[in-house]
């Protein structure tokens, strides 16, 4: 047997194992996934995806990325943000092994302040400062009691704070006057066009090297992209070990 063809088989292997490994993660952590959630899983896109305009953390040459469907006024998210989000950012943004990219899908019609705090946090992006600004409206590092779910997003009682991150604040006025509500919107239509329809999001995936990403797992559960990292970031390792060893 040919060395591609040996390749091609340890390859699929290990991805089934991992599928199995990830079935199982997934029923122990979350249980079974009621009929409502599982309609609100999203298909894997057929075409690569564009980072372009997205809010962005890690390496750029990171060959994974994680994109994020996020609604700030969501408790799922807000709970994702305070928990699995910092072991993601200590044990693969922060190493170089994957990058991030966040967008927002604020989900109106029971999140009144969700367009709101997703404007803010694209004005915030545009001095820099998107992260900071994420972790106020999520009150990453605030005490959680285990078993609760985060407050409500109460967007009066956090302004204060974001105003006084080190934003130029007649930019940052200025801003909330219309000009993020495009950017918003354009990540709203990009969200319907992928058919997600709930929040958090995620999709997992390799980037090609136009920089879009090729997405190989997609799902609505918190916890999964845990799991769907950790297989590809190994996966792009072991490509680029076996791509080293055919050039020599």
């Amino acid at each position: 047997m040919s060395r591609p063809s040996a390749w091609s088989w340890l390859e699929r292997l290990s991805t089934l194992v991992v599928l199995i490994a990830a079935v199982v993660f997934l029923y122990q952590q979350f249980g079974r996934t009621t009929p409502q959630r599982r309609s609100q899983e999203p298909a894997l896109p057929t075409e690569a995806v564009s980072l372009t305009g997205a809010a962005g953390m890690g390496d750029a040459r990171a060959r994974v990325a994680l994109i994020i469907f996020s609604d700030f006024e969501c408790p799922f998210c807000a709970q994702f943000a305070r928990g699995t989000w910092e072991e993601l950012r200590k044990k693969y943004i922060s190493t170089g092994r994957v990058r991030v990219a966040f967008r927002h899908l604020p989900i109106e019609q029971i999140h009144p302040s969700a367009v709101k705090a997703a404007e803010i946090a694209e004005c915030s992006s545009r001095q820099g400062r998107f992260w900071e600004t994420h972790d106020l409206l999520f009150g990453v590092g605030e005490a959680l009691q285990p078993g609760k779910t985060p407050p409500k997003l109460v967007l009066g009682s956090v302004l204060p704070r974001i105003h006084s991150s080190g934003l130029d604040q007649p930019k940052f006025a200025a801003c909330l006057e219309g000009e993020a509500t495009e950017a918003v919107r354009r990540d709203i239509a990009t969200a319907e066009a992928l058919g997600i329809r709930s929040t958090p999001t995620f999709l997992v995936g390799t980037v090609l090297d136009d920089g879009t990403v090729r997405v190989k797992t997609s799902s609505a559960v918190p916890g999964l992209s845990r799991t769907s990292l950790a297989f590809w970031t190994r996966y792009s390792a072991r490509r680029r070990t076996r791509d080293r060893r055919r050039t020599v």
